[in-house]
């Protein structure tokens, strides 16, 4: 079975952060390394497409949609957390 690139890099920055964590320069190490790994998942799960589509929106619409964005950040939340507890 083929892992994806996100996998990939998961795997790669888990690896910078233990070894962050066990060196002397630990704390800016492991801040980088956190900051790569966030960005990533928010890359993963955003993409190019839906940036592209809410910077159209907005510009459009100015905040009359802020509503829309109110509302998927809350489901946003419940899903991750619901794939959390299922797979945990």
């Amino acid at each position: 079975m083929l892992r994806n690139s996100c996998c990939v890099y998961y795997d790669l920055v888990d690896v910078l952060i233990a070894a962050a964590m066990k060196s002397g320069v630990a704390k800016t190490l492991g801040e980088i390394a956190s900051l790569l790994y966030w960005g990533m998942l928010a890359a993963c799960t955003v993409g190019p497409g839906t940036v592209v589509t809410c910077a159209r929106a907005g510009a459009e619409q100015g905040l009359n949609l802020a509503w829309v964005l109110i509302f998927a950040t809350i489901l946003a939340y419940i899903l991750t957390v619901s794939g959390h507890e299922i797979t945990a």
